[in-house]
C-alpha cells in the first residue's frame, strides 16, 4: 500500500488550524485583559519584552490559521504552491521556539533558578518542536513530490509545420495496433 501522505496532510492542516485559532484566542485575551495592581500582584509585573513576545505569536497563529487554509485549498487541487507557505510558517515557528527556549534556559541560570527546572522546560520545548517536525513531514514530502512530478521534463514534440519545439502532454508509442 503506501504512506497515506495527502491523508496526514489533511490531519496536520487540521492539527495546525484548530491550536492556531486556540492560541490567538489566549493570546488575545492576554493582551485585552488590563494590567492593573491586582494583576500584578497575582501574575508579577508585565514588562515589555513579554507584551512583545505575545504579539509575535499572536501574528504567528494568525498566519498559521491563514496557511493552514491555503494548505487545505493546495491539497484540494494538488498545488504545491499553496503548500509552500505553511511549510516555511511552521519552520519559523519552530526556529522561534527554539530560540526563546534557549534563551530562556540561559537566562534562568544567570538568575541561578534550579537548573533541573530550566532542563525539563527546555526538554519540553525540545520535543513539541519534535512534534511539529512530525506533523510537518507528510506535507513536506507531498509538497516535494508534486513538485517534482510538475518539473519532470517532457521530451521535446516537433510539429509538422515549422519544427518548433512543442510541449505536449507525453504519449507512449504503443507497439502494434493499426
Amino acid at each position: 500500500m503506501g504512506f497515506p501522505l495527502r491523508s496526514f496532510s489533511w490531519i496536520t492542516a487540521i492539527i495546525y488550524m484548530i491550536f492556531s485559532v486556540i492560541g490567538a484566542i489566549l493570546f488575545a485575551f492576554f493582551l485585552a485583559i488590563p494590567k492593573d495592581e491586582e494583576f500584578v500582584e497575582e501574575f508579577g509585573e508585565v514588562n515589555n519584552w513579554l507584551i512583545g513576545l505575545v504579539v509575535v505569536l499572536l501574528i504567528y497563529c494568525l498566519s498559521v490559521f491563514g496557511t493552514s487554509i491555503a494548505l487545505m485549498v493546495g491539497l484540494k487541487q494538488n498545488r504545491h504552491e499553496l503548500m509552500k507557505p505553511f511549510i516555511y510558517i511552521v519552520y519559523a515557528g519552530i526556529l522561534l521556539t527554539i530560540s526563546i527556549s534557549v534563551r530562556l534556559f540561559f537566562r534562568g541560570l544567570r538568575k541561578h533558578k534550579p537548573a533541573g527546572s530550566l532542563a525539563l522546560d527546555l526538554l519540553s520545548d525540545l520535543a513539541v518542536c519534535a512534534v511539529q517536525g512530525v506533523l510537518l513531514y507528510p506535507v513536506y514530502e507531498l509538497y516535494r513530490k508534486l513538485k517534482d512530478y510538475e518539473t519532470e521534463t517532457v521530451p521535446e514534440q516537433y510539429t509538422l509545420s515549422n519544427n518548433e519545439p512543442v510541449q505536449k502532454p507525453y504519449y507512449p508509442i504503443q507497439q502494434g495496433g493499426a
